[in-house]
C-alpha cells in the first residue's frame, strides 16, 4: 500500500505481479493487478499463469511471449509514407488484364 499511495488515487501503478506464494497471489488481488496478470514461480523455477494453473512456461520463454500477455498500450506511429512502407513499396504491380482472355 506503501507504493500505492504515491500516485493518484485514478493510478494504478501495479501492472502485473510475480511471485512464488500464494499469499503473494493475495496481495497483488489486494492492490487491483487484474488476476490474468498474476504469475507465481514454483519451486521448480516454472512461471505459472495463477490465474487458471495452465499456463506454465520459464523465465526464457517468457520473453517469446511477452508481447501477447503484456501487449503494447500503443503502437509507435510510423512516419514514412504509405508508398514507401514494406507492404506497397516491394509488392509487385497486379497484372493487367486484356480483353482478348479466353473466359
Amino acid at each position: 500500500m506503501d507504493i500505492k499511495s504515491l500516485f493518484p488515487l485514478s493510478v494504478n501503478p501495479f501492472y502485473a505481479g510475480f511471485g512464488n506464494r500464494v499469499n503473494d497471489e493475495w496481495a497483488y488481488r489486494e492492490m487491483h493487478v487484474p488476476p490474468s496478470r498474476i504469475f507465481i514461480i514454483n519451486p521448480k523455477g516454472e512461471v505459472v499463469h495463477a490465474l487458471s494453473w495452465t499456463l506454465q512456461t520459464s523465465y526464457s520463454k517468457l520473453k517469446d511471449e511477452v508481447n501477447c500477455i503484456f501487449p503494447p498500450l500503443s503502437l509507435p506511429q510510423s512516419t514514412v509514407p504509405d508508398e514507401y512502407t514494406d507492404m506497397l513499396y516491394w509488392r509487385d504491380a497486379p497484372t493487367a488484364l486484356s480483353d482478348s482472355l479466353p473466359v
